[in-house]
């Protein structure tokens, strides 16, 4: 018989006549998954198109002999790493793989996804032959398997490298390596999960249906399209940090009760202080009307204890307002009225309301510049806002300063008001804190101003809701500035 030498092998002549139709039956007990002709790979019977197992979303593939899954997991995938992902379809031979580098921001703890674990690979056809398909593997050393697509990217199965290896190995190589296409040694039943499936379920996966794929890897596809191979050496990195993340996620909720514990801890002393002052006052001047009652005598300073008794009053009412309205603000349960309002009234209003407070304590509010505008906004929690903001100015400032209230619309129609003190100031490190609840950067017990703490990040929710906004400019020694904005949609007319 002649015969030809090729690379040490004896090959028949013509093997082609010397073969069946389907290659490679001698390993079928391999454990690598049916074969199929590549006629039925390139057009399957519609009585058997089914699916490929997919991990938490039924994506369809035309390959029969398997179950799809109902999806759960929203895909969690930026435009810009999509359009990363090869779509599918035959690609380039030498095309070297790549990770895919979703942007660290946008994983959440817990949320690690197979986007996560996702490395760029070609995909081949399954017309190629073993040849082609081997020289992409040298090309990709990493990669242990290679999807097998259909001309619109649908996935078919894989070839895996070891299996070609064997295949080289065995009689009949010259075939499978020069003309024969690659089809009959797709593994058709792969593990496949969608881009959106977690690492959590891909483990459970492999640990219970699919305990190849530690040695193979998984293929990831996207809208139903090949889109990228997953490998343990991935999958294990990012269990890793998905357990680091863990322990530094549970390590932050931690600190996070224990500031809220401390803070709890804080207002109940801060209201303990608050709430028995006015009432102390309003019994013990009740007491002494009761008194000089019951000697059928009318008290010399009757109007002075009943003044006192309202103030007490007032004071207590105000103190479980901020704490009623905080409440509902963080609710989400207070009401917002949108009306016009003219900004001149609504600055004079809160200042006059402010005055009295002034001239307790030595000092003087001075308005300026406040520009003729309509605003839209709820009347009142804005007044109360200004109000907070001069409350907390005059509280801080020495007796004999000024308090400047100015208003300020710039060219994008955004109205600014700022309240100027000339008080004690902020350090920078403070800054953000005053705006937590029940928070007062003063010592608790020997602070010399009264109130919750609840001003300022109640003032900062109503403009919140405003959509505007309030911030603070302080340095210690040199004052506080408060500024209020609001955005141009909420000026009416100027």
């Amino acid at each position: 018989m002649n015969a030809e030498v090729s690379q040490g092998r004896q090959v028949p002549a013509d093997p082609e006549a010397q073969q069946s139709d389907l290659l490679m039956d001698e390993d079928s007990s391999a454990g690598f998954g049916p074969r199929m002709p590549l006629a039925q790979l390139r057009h399957p019977p519609e009585a058997g198109r089914q699916r490929l197992l997919l991990a938490d979303d039924a994506v369809p593939c035309s390959v029969p002999g398997a179950a799809g899954l109902t999806g759960r997991h929203p895909l969690q995938l930026t435009a810009a790493q999509a359009s990363a992902i090869p779509a599918g379809g035959s690609s380039k031979q030498g095309e070297p793989e790549g990770r895919i580098e979703p942007p660290r921001a946008e994983i959440g703890v817990a949320h690690y996804t197979a986007n996560d674990v996702a490395l760029a690979a070609p995909s081949i056809a399954a017309e190629m032959t073993g040849g082609e398909v081997m020289e992409l593997f040298s090309a990709n050393p990493s990669l242990p398997i290679l999807a097998v697509v259909d001309p619109e990217g649908a996935l078919l199965g894989i070839i895996e490298r070891d299996r070609l290896l064997f295949q080289f190995s065995q009689p009949l190589w010259y075939d499978v390596y020069n003309r024969r296409p690659i089809a009959p040694l797709v593994n058709t039943r792969p593990l496949a999960v969608d881009i959106s499936t977690t690492i959590d379920r891909i483990k459970a996966l492999i640990a219970f249906d699919h305990p190849e794929a530690i040695g193979t890897g998984f293929v990831i596809t996207k809208n139903g399209r090949y889109a990228a191979i997953g490998t343990m050496m991935l999958l294990l990195e990012r269990t890793v940090e998905q357990a680091h993340l863990h322990a530094t996620e549970l390590e932050a909720a931690r600190r996070h009760a224990a500031s809220a514990n401390k803070a709890k801890s804080q207002f109940l002393a801060t209201m303990s202080h608050e709430l028995r002052t006015p009432l102390n006052a309003i019994i013990g001047f009740s007491e002494l009307l009761l008194i000089d009652a019951s000697a059928n005598r009318m008290p010399e300073r009757l109007g002075e204890y009943l003044g006192d008794i309202r103030s007490s009053g007032q004071h207590l009412l105000a103190l479980i307002n901020d704490i009623l309205d905080y409440s509902k603000l963080e609710a989400d349960r207070m009401e917002i009225v949108m009306e016009p309002i003219a900004l001149p009234r609504l600055v004079m209003a809160a200042s006059r309301i402010a005055s009295g407070q002034a001239t307790n304590y030595g000092v003087e509010i001075e308005v300026s510049s406040i520009p003729e505008v309509m605003i839209s906004g709820d009347e009142r929690r804005l007044r109360q806002v200004l109000i907070n903001l001069l409350s907390n100015a005059i509280k801080f400032s020495p007796s004999g300063t000024k308090i400047a209230v100015t208003a300020h619309l710039d060219l994008a129609n955004q109205l600014t008001i700022r309240v100027v003190d000339h008080g004690i100031g902020i350090a920078p490190e403070d800054l953000q804190r005053v705006f937590m609840p029940f928070v007062q950067v003063s010592n608790t017990l020997n602070r010399t101003t009264a109130g919750t703490g609840l001003g300022l990040s109640l003032s900062r929710l109503l403009m919140e809701r405003h959509g505007g906004s309030l911030d603070l400019e302080s340095a210690p020694g040199e004052g506080t500035t408060a500024i209020v904005t609001l955005p141009s949609d909420r000026i009416l007319s100027v």
